[in-house]
């Protein structure tokens, strides 16, 4: 009776997946018709052209098209970047973008995984799902006790859309979308080589996600050939996609957008800061809150969203 009691109980507090279950609730929450046509995205001295369109909301939430953009992050003397096309890309990452507390995803996750799927299909491409778990949250659960982490949901999203196991790839040790590129690079891109990276995450998340690779993967590649593996000349190719956010509550991607506009001002400064690997690897495990020894007791402290203005929807979003 115990026994059963204490099953019961981690049951209780586990997730419960529900595209394990059935696929009749993958549908958007209240997302109304998109409109078609193209959407017109800013152009910088680092970005080459994009191709955009914008997703059509089906019953499953399929995210039917998106945007890229593609770059060059180069080992030289001048830290050139320059643009080049990454379609046969070695890698596809899916950034993580939080659990909803009954085990399922956000509509933006879900547009991700979609996204992803559409592009394996189409070019093969193994993806690679990124996260352990919000920081400021309980980690979710499996029934039988062990933790959840998102890049394990992610992947059986995937498996359960048909992708084979042999194509997914997990990285569970990040809390951040800093730790989602530092953990792809040190955990799997130097271990296999890869070179040509793609990126997808969604539009209000892009600009803060491209400034953080192209950072990151930077620095790996001024570091030297002798850090990395199979890459000659120390050269990476990263590209983006982005999904789009048309349809997803207003409220929600509104409250995100200035909040990852003022984590970018941050991060602009951190990065002019630290302009080595040594450097990066110092501060991330050092001073970074998620990743640091002598932080580690602030993991669960509550999110900082409410000091931005944030309640209702948007804020329970974080």
């Amino acid at each position: 009776t115990a026994l059963m009691a204490s099953i019961g109980s981690l049951a209780a507090n586990s997730i419960a997946r529900p595209w394990l279950r059935s696929s009749s609730r993958l549908r958007l929450r209240s997302a109304p018709p998109l409109r078609t046509g193209p959407v017109l995205k800013g152009l910088t001295p680092n970005m080459c052209a994009v191709e955009s369109l914008n997703p059509c909301t089906r019953r499953r939430a399929m995210v039917s098209s998106f945007s890229r953009t593609s770059c060059s992050v180069r080992c030289t003397s001048a830290g050139n970047i320059t643009h080049t096309s990454n379609q046969n890309a070695d890698v596809l990452v899916i950034l993580a973008g939080g659990m909803l507390e009954d085990g399922g995803f956000p509509e933006w996750v879900i547009r991700r995984l979609d996204a992803s799927i559409k592009l394996h299909k189409e070019h093969g491409t193994p993806i690679l799902c990124t996260g352990g778990w919000t920081p400021h949250r309980p980690a979710q659960l499996y029934p039988s006790g062990q933790v959840l982490y998102e890049a394990s949901a992610m992947a059986e999203y995937l498996l359960a859309k048909g992708v084979p196991s042999s194509k997914v790839y997990k990285e569970w040790a990040s809390y951040d979308t800093i730790g989602n590129a530092y953990y792809t690079l040190t955990s799997h891109v130097y271990a296999r080589g890869w070179r040509n990276i793609s990126v997808l995450t969604s539009d209000f998340h892009m600009p803060r996600s491209k400034v953080i690779f192209e950072w990151i993967f930077k620095l790996a590649a001024d570091a030297g050939t002798e850090k990395l593996r199979h890459v000659p000349e120390g050269e990476y190719n990263l590209s983006f996609i982005s999904v789009s956010d048309e349809g997803i509550d207003p409220e929600i991607v509104s409250s995100r957008r200035a909040r990852e506009a003022q984590s970018l001002k941050t991060l602009e400064v951190t990065a002019s800061e630290i302009t080595t690997l040594d450097a990066l690897h110092e501060w991330f495990h050092m001073e970074h809150r998620c990743y640091s020894v002598t932080r580690q007791d602030e993991m669960m402290y509550p999110t900082d969203a409410a000091n931005y203005g944030l309640s209702g929807q948007a804020l329970k979003s974080y």
